[in-house]
């Protein structure tokens, strides 16, 4: 099922258009089928401006065309992102309520493994882009660890929950060397992934 928006749909029967107030007993139908309506989509990297490409809302994350020099200049597993929220690539932009017009951020893929208070792992994802408040409240949100009690650390140093994954990165040359922490707690930690297999 593709979850077309109504608006994004357009029927057609022999290469012709059904209209909306046709019936469809009426117009003779043997074979007919939906294509959605043609978007445009603003995909940006954190560096670039944002540039339009055209889609449609049928299209699944991994058919969207993006020029190979934007996906170049991405360190690491490309994805793409909505409102911090990382796209799938077997959904359909349908399925995500992507319409034309909406804002995309192409950005490196980090997944954060969060060993919870009852030892299950979870993966969290977020991007270079996104600031530690944000992770910490993904956190919460995903593995229902309170925010108040989470912390991240280099060394036995609690960071800035203002600065962004990617500045620590730069900072440091690596995440490897943080640690995330709740309750006080060390054998939690704070795990990135650049290795995952697809968006």
């Amino acid at each position: 099922m593709l979850d077309l928006p109504i608006s994004d749909q357009q029927p057609y029967c022999h290469d012709e258009t059904l209209n909306d107030w046709e019936v469809i007993s009426d117009c003779n139908v043997t074979n007919w089928y939906f294509s959605s309506s043609p978007l445009t989509i603003y995909v940006r990297t954190p560096d670039v401006t944002a540039l339009g490409l055209p889609a449609k809302s049928s299209d699944i994350i991994d058919d969207v065309w993006i020029p190979p020099p934007m996906i170049e200049d991405v360190n690491g597993q490309p994805c793409l992102f909505l409102d911090g929220t990382r796209l799938m690539g077997t959904k359909t932009l349908a399925q995500y309520g992507i319409q034309s017009g909406a804002d995309l951020l192409l950005d490196c893929l980090v997944q954060i493994n969060v060993t919870g208070p009852d030892g299950t792992i979870t993966k969290v994802d977020v991007n270079p882009s996104h600031i530690i408040k944000a992770v910490k409240e993904k956190i919460e949100e995903i593995c229902g660890i309170p925010y108040g009690i989470q912390s991240l650390t280099y060394g036995d140093e609690e960071l800035d929950d203002n600065m962004t994954i990617g500045q620590y990165e730069a900072l440091f040359g690596s995440l490897w060397a943080l640690r995330w922490k709740f309750s006080r707690s060390s054998w939690s930690f704070f795990w990135p992934s650049y290795n995952a297999l697809h968006c």
